[in-house]
């Protein structure tokens, strides 16, 4: 991966992180929650960047995270303001749930914007020969690269043919195929059976290269959003299955990936699909953060979630120094799971995993 690839994935995971923390930010401001730091990264703190409304914005050295710190009970002296701890908790579970909503809501205004200028591919009737392979069964025919075939066998080109089922089905026998050639409806016969190529055999085929017929449609802004939404909640559905155990042999092949991990692919989708890609990754990562932070695990925004529940169903006050110490019992063992994480990512890019 090339240095632009390294920065593109690095300015990816820095604004994903940013843009989570403001949710928790701007809703507690907006509850009059007297707020200490805005901080992108844990640990020590690197460099103050500037201060703004009595917040101070910080880069700290340990870049895994970040987190907005609220002031404590009894360092608010402000008698208008009120600590996270004293305000209701519904007004408490709307700022938790701010940032991961946040990341949702930016993931789906992308996606809609990605759908309205690039459109979606369309796939049509018909698919185009773009190699002939020598001594097979399509030279033969006299099939040859740009034809547009209509139909094997009589079968229509449809997207979901699969024209290797057709080549077994009649093995041995001539069969029509019905193309276009400069414009003009041409029907040849041809013979599916054996061919080899480059090394590569196969007992019955037709021996060419294809790919579908397909156009570009284009949506206006409604259809775009809606689509935008669709297609994420999709995403979020499958984020939400990766964090539950499967019983298939399938369940152990996807690797939780840390960081380094992310910033990593997503350099590399940069360089080989260009601002696009990058994109379309920068949706996938939003929402995987924000279903990473939902998990009712202490010290993930989840677990605040499921305390304000408890207490507006209970009416009753969760206990701070139960609450704080399974916090910070939570946010040590997910500290020293990111730092694993961080090791083993280092690990692979190194060793080419």
């Amino acid at each position: 991966m090339n240095i632009i690839g390294i920065i593109s994935g690095v300015v990816a995971f820095i604004i994903i992180i940013a843009i989570h923390e403001c949710g928790h930010l701007l809703s507690g401001q907006f509850f009059g929650v007297p707020i200490k730091s805005f901080a992108i990264g844990f640990g020590p703190e690197a460099k103050v960047l500037f201060y703004r409304k009595g917040v101070r914005y910080v880069l700290n050295w340990i870049p895994l995270g970040g987190y907005v710190s609220f002031y404590e009970r009894e360092e608010v002296f402000n008698r208008k303001a009120r600590a996270l701890d004293d305000i209701s908790p519904f007004k408490r579970l709307i700022i938790f749930a701010a940032g991961p909503l946040i990341n949702i809501l930016c993931a789906c205004v992308i996606m809609s914007s990605l759908v309205y200028y690039t459109g979606d591919e369309v796939y049509d009737n018909g698919i185009v020969i773009n190699e002939v392979y020598p001594n097979s069964p399509a030279e033969s025919a006299q099939l040859q690269p740009g034809d547009i075939v209509l139909s094997i066998a009589d079968q229509d080109m449809t997207p979901d043919i699969d024209i290797a089922d057709i080549a077994v089905a009649h093995a041995g026998q001539s069969i029509p195929v019905k193309i276009t050639r400069n414009n003009q409806v041409q029907t040849l016969n041809i013979v599916p059976g054996p061919w080899s190529y480059g090394g590569n055999s196969t007992a019955v085929g037709y021996g060419i290269g294809i790919q579908q017929l397909s156009h570009q449609e284009y949506y206006g802004i409604f259809e775009s959003l809606q689509l935008g939404f669709s297609r994420t909640k999709d995403i979020i559905s499958y984020n939400i299955m990766a964090f539950i155990p499967q019983n298939n042999q399938n369940s152990g092949d996807s690797e939780v990936t840390g960081v380094v991990g992310m910033v990593r692919e997503t350099g590399n989708v940069y360089e080989q699909y260009g601002i696009i890609g990058f994109l379309q990754m920068f949706v996938g990562l939003n929402i995987g953060i924000a279903v990473f932070n939902l998990i009712p695990f202490p010290g993930l925004d989840g677990s605040h979630i499921l305390i304000s529940l408890i207490e507006i169903i209970t009416r009753r006050k969760f206990p701070i120094t139960i609450k704080n110490i399974v916090s910070n019992i939570g946010l040590a063992l997910m500290l020293a799971f990111f730092v694993f994480l961080f090791i083993r990512d280092i690990w692979n890019w190194i060793t080419g995993v």
